[in-house]
Parts: structure tokens; sequence; C-alpha cells
């Protein structure tokens, strides 16, 4: 296997290990869409309103994010008055 190769089936387990942190939720709707599953299906599957499935997948994608990169966020600094 190429040292490329190596790195790529890193970095797939690494994706998978994060969905497998996520809520099950989660998880299974970037699972879903990423699959090439309909709308409709994934919102039929996980009991979600059409009109909210953006938000849900939004909402899932920033967890994964969050999970793949546990440093990258940094909460806003709170103002101190002074």
């Amino acid at each position: 296997m190429s040292i490329l190769g190596a790195m790529g089936r890193e970095v797939v387990d690494l994706y998978e290990q994060a969905l497998r942190r996520l809520p099950e939720s989660c998880s299974l709707a970037l699972r879903l869409k990423a699959a090439g599953v309909a709308d409709a299906v994934v919102c039929e599957y996980l009991h979600i309103d059409p009109e909210g499935l953006g938000m849900f997948l939004h909402v899932a994608a920033a967890k994964l994010a969050a999970e793949l990169h546990p440093l990258a966020y940094v909460p806003a600094a709170s103002p101190t008055g002074s």
C-alpha cells in the first residue's frame, strides 16, 4: 500500500470514529445523506419535519466537525466591561 493509500485509510478511520461518537440520529442523518438517500426518506426514518432537515443536518455537521477538530473550537471571550 502506498503512503497516500495508508493516509487515506487513516482519514477514513478517523471520520468513522467521529461519526460513532455523535448522537445516533446525527450520525445516521449524515450517513444517509452521504449515501444519497432522498430527503423525504431521511425525514421519515428519523421522524423529522422536512422543513427542519436542513437545520438538523447543519447541527449534525457542526457536531461532526467538533469531533474531528476538538481543539478548533474556542469560545468567544466574555466582555470584561473594563
